[in-house]
């Protein structure tokens, strides 16, 4: 059951970036006002009918989480050491390869979502970072959700999210650093092009 809760809570952060004037919000209702313009599309009757082109909805969700999810400040905090020394060509390709599989992997599990209420905490700003922190409330129950944010030109944009402690950059942090220990930067790009491949198979279920 966490575990269920837990991609549900990853697939949610997905959700909550699009396109906001991030200069006249601070990250709290920059999250706010992204997650109100995701649930529209969530809730729009033409996606609920038994022939629904999800197709459809699936790229409307993919084109606000290009927006302003900052992909490449994942990436290198998810590989960490090993991306200085990556050519910028390659930090490219991994960015857009990275990007791919988390859209992949969580955006098939948008139909999971069953009108949830997001709580707002608080948001804690410290310069150029800032938290936004979250409960979400699924099966009766509150999830803590917290997420990371960083400001650039663009405005704030998340870096990362944690579900009941637990970091997406940590978690796929971990993963990297064993492929990694023993390989290249280079193997592990070849990896995710091999699972990025492997969801696109038809009947492929994605795993979390």
């Amino acid at each position: 059951m966490k575990n269920i809760r837990t991609t549900f809570a990853l697939c949610l952060v997905l959700l909550v970036v699009t396109s906001v004037s991030a200069f006249a919000a601070g990250p709290q209702e920059t999250v706010k006002q992204a997650l109100d313009k995701a649930v529209v599309i969530l809730e729009n009757p033409k996606y609920k009918a038994p022939q629904a082109d999800t197709k459809e909805m699936y790229e409307q969700i993919r084109k606000i989480i290009r927006g302003v999810f900052d992909f490449e400040e994942l990436s290198s905090r998810t590989v960490g050491k090993p991306w200085v020394g990556m050519s910028a060509e390659e930090r490219e390709e991994f960015t857009e390869t990275f990007t791919q599989l988390l859209e992949r992997t969580y955006l098939r599990r948008i139909e999971e979502y069953n009108n949830e209420q997001v709580e707002y905490l608080k948001e804690l700003v410290q310069g150029e970072r800032a938290m936004v922190m979250t409960n979400v409330s699924h099966e009766g129950k509150r999830i803590p959700v917290n997420y990371r944010l960083t400001q650039t030109k663009n405005g704030w944009m998340v870096y990362d999210v944690s579900v009941e402690g637990v970091s997406l950059v940590k978690n796929y942090r971990t993963q990297f650093r064993d492929i990694l220990q023993n390989g290249t930067p280079q193997e592990l790009l070849q990896r995710l092009r091999e699972k990025v491949a492997q969801l696109d198979e038809p009947g492929t279920k994605p795993q979390q």
